[in-house]
């Protein structure tokens, strides 16, 4: 089943359940993030559902769609950014600028 089971609704007015939702899987170790990780989980069979965020790279976006096609796990397209995600739930954001060390 690779279909967005929010295809028709407006993820908006339901914002802040599905984030309550989320932040109650992260306390039972049930969240997993980072386009690799998803994409093992997903692979794996044990994804359940999967959270897109709106600012996700071709690249990952390619790889998780892929996995998703051949998968049973339903996806929700998110509007939110990684940032937006990151602060909601107390984790720095993915990607960005990289520190180089100068030696």
């Amino acid at each position: 089943m690779y279909v967005n089971i929010a295809e028709n609704i407006n993820i908006a007015d339901y914002e802040e359940k599905l984030y309550g939702a989320m932040g109650l899987a992260k306390r039972a170790g049930k969240l997993v993030t980072g386009a690799e990780m998803c994409e093992e989980t997903i692979r794996s069979g044990k994804a359940v559902l999967t959270f897109l965020c709106s600012d996700m790279s071709e690249n990952s976006h390619k790889k998780l769609h892929a996995a998703l096609r051949n998968s049973c796990s339903p996806y929700i397209n998110l509007d939110a950014t990684k940032e937006e995600l990151a602060k909601r739930f107390g984790k720095k954001a993915f990607g960005g600028t990289r520190r180089r060390i100068v030696r």
